[in-house]
């Protein structure tokens, strides 16, 4: 199967979805939650939104998570748990039975000096980013994180920012387009075809399941890769 190109799909997350003070944030304002959802930080809390059998988005008020203090940034890690992340150290929440939000002490991973960012590959892979690469860790049997040195990932010159597509893609955010990366026996290898040119106006990207999600001031739009045969 080949990719053709990328197509807009049929469903946004527009205006009257998104609160007005989210529609100034970053990427880092907008995440995937559980394949289904979409989190959108609103000043100390998250508010998730899902997409009905009409292609509306709808706001879950039950699911929504009050941030801890002296949170920096926050992330989706084996599809149910969200990642919170502070200066030196990521903590790790999980919806109970209740719909309540609890943290899960034995997860926690000790973030090592120099990265600006952390994202999850393969679903349960830790990548914590530098200035000039991403390192990988995994969770061992004793809840301890183990550095993977073979899947060390180079970025190239010039890049924005970074985002993992459909759990085993990194894309690479240049200032109009968008690069992806997949491993291949034992190296990263660039996947031109699947090249994603950016519409102007852009303020960030987000993966949705096999979605891309671009972020424009007030809203959200989704393109999916149209495959040829």
């Amino acid at each position: 199967m080949k990719v053709g190109k990328w197509m807009f799909a049929c469903f946004l997350l527009v205006t009257h979805c998104i609160p007005s003070s989210a529609q100034t944030t970053t990427r880092n304002r907008f995440f995937s939650w559980a394949e289904e959802y979409i989190g959108v930080v609103i000043n100390d809390r998250v508010q998730f939104y899902e997409l009905d059998r009409n292609d509306n988005w709808v706001l879950i008020p039950e699911l929504d998570f009050s941030l801890p203090s002296g949170h920096r940034d926050i992330f989706t890690w084996a599809e149910e748990f969200i990642g919170v992340i502070f200066n030196d150290r990521v903590r790790f929440y999980e919806l109970d039975r209740n719909n309540n939000w609890v943290l899960i002490p034995e997860l926690g991973f000790s973030l090592p000096s120099g990265h600006r960012g952390v994202l999850t590959w393969e679903g349960e892979l830790i990548g914590v980013i530098f200035n000039h690469r991403i390192q990988f860790y995994e969770l061992d049997r004793n809840n301890n994180w183990v550095l993977i040195p073979e899947l060390d990932f180079s970025l190239p010159s010039g890049h924005r920012d970074i985002f993992i597509w459909a759990d085993e893609y990194i894309g690479v955010i240049f200032n109009d387009r968008v690069q992806f990366y997949e491993y291949r026996n034992n190296n990263w290898v660039l996947i031109p075809e699947l090249n994603f040119t950016l519409p102007s106006g852009h303020r960030g990207v987000i993966n949705f399941i096999e979605y891309i999600g671009v972020i424009f001031n007030d809203r959200v739009q989704f393109y999916e890769p149209y495959c040829l045969k």
